[in-house]
């Protein structure tokens, strides 16, 4: 049996917005003013372990536009990447309202502190593991990056060894995602998927992510891996491999090497993203993992010169 007891002196506590009330082991709320707080709640059972709960409790005015009629104001939902007109109100589409999800608009829920909040990974699970990042994109967004192919998608991004994992928000957006407006322009390449940054831990100096795509997205039969080094180049990078059956993409990541632009020790970042070459334009050759050699091809110039060199015979002088 468990018993509901306010972490307060009465269990009838007056809030700053409304009045707590419990009734045969349920708690109701009744709005006087709007705002947002955060109500502590100890539960307890009749063998004497207990729990405290923070409920984040946030109260709009009738007046707010309101698209999907979720309490969230329009504005608070854009202010956090979510789509206003959501579909059950849920951006993520993970059975959970962003309303429930987010709790405080002006400080939203991140259980696990991986740079994601609650309301845009996809369920319980992922929103608190951080040893992987996953996120749906919702329409807006992907309106709004000009990404239509990832209009509703859902990524994963996972470290394959169980390293933390943290996003860097874009911060309109609020996911690890940008287009290539938003960060160092690629002027040989274009982004269709859009580019992704992130961190992963590496105590032991190197990683292993993987990229997981909807079999809905398609991954271009011409795309090369690029990322942008610590001289703020972008490069094509060679440990990594697509895999387009499967809808994946898997890097080898390194700390402290030239594509590291984390110089904390332990911690690598790697803005990365799958890019097709504009037309007329000639990239590098890109491997499918493992190491790179210190060789290439012999150009056609060096070639030539090889080839004559037999024939250049010294000299005699004459006595």
């Amino acid at each position: 049996m468990l018993i509901w007891m306010m972490n307060t002196a009465s269990p009838f506590t007056e809030s700053r917005l409304g009045k707590v009330e419990l009734d045969a082991n349920q708690m109701s709320f009744t709005a006087s003013q709007v705002g947002s707080e955060t109500l502590q709640v100890r539960v307890s059972d009749t063998a004497g372990a207990s729990n405290t709960l923070d409920l984040k409790i946030t109260v709009n005015s009738a007046e707010i536009a309101d698209a999907n009629g979720d309490g969230l104001s329009d504005e608070q939902a854009q202010q956090q990447g979510l789509d206003p007109a959501a579909e059950n109100a849920d951006s993520d589409a993970d059975g959970v309202p962003d309303a429930q999800e987010l709790g405080d608009p002006e400080h939203p829920s991140d259980r696990d502190g991986d740079g994601i909040i609650d309301a845009l990974e996809v369920g319980l699970e992922a929103s608190q593991d951080s040893t992987s990042l996953a996120f749906r994109i919702p329409a807006p967004t992907a309106e709004r990056l000009g990404l239509p192919a990832l209009q509703g998608q859902a990524i994963t991004i996972a470290s394959s060894d169980g390293q933390r994992l943290i996003a860097h928000s874009s911060g309109e957006t609020g996911l690890p995602i940008l287009n290539e407006e938003q960060g160092v322009e690629d002027n040989r390449h274009r982004f269709p998927l859009g580019i992704f940054d992130f961190s992963v831990e590496a105590p032991n100096g190197s990683a292993r992510v993987v990229f997981s795509f909807p079999e809905e997205v398609d991954l271009p039969a011409d795309a090369v891996v690029r990322k942008l080094d610590t001289n703020n180049q972008w490069q094509d990078y060679p440990y990594a491999t697509i895999d387009h059956a499967a809808h994946t993409l898997t890097l080898e990541l390194t700390d402290n090497d030239g594509w590291d632009r984390d110089p904390a020790v332990g911690v690598i970042r790697d803005p990365v993203g799958l890019a097709v070459a504009e037309e007329g334009t000639s990239t590098q050759s890109t491997s499918s993992g493992g190491e790179s050699g210190g060789g290439g091809s012999i150009g056609p110039l060096f070639g030539l010169l090889l080839l004559l060199l037999p024939a250049v015979q010294p000299r005699r002088r004459r006595g």
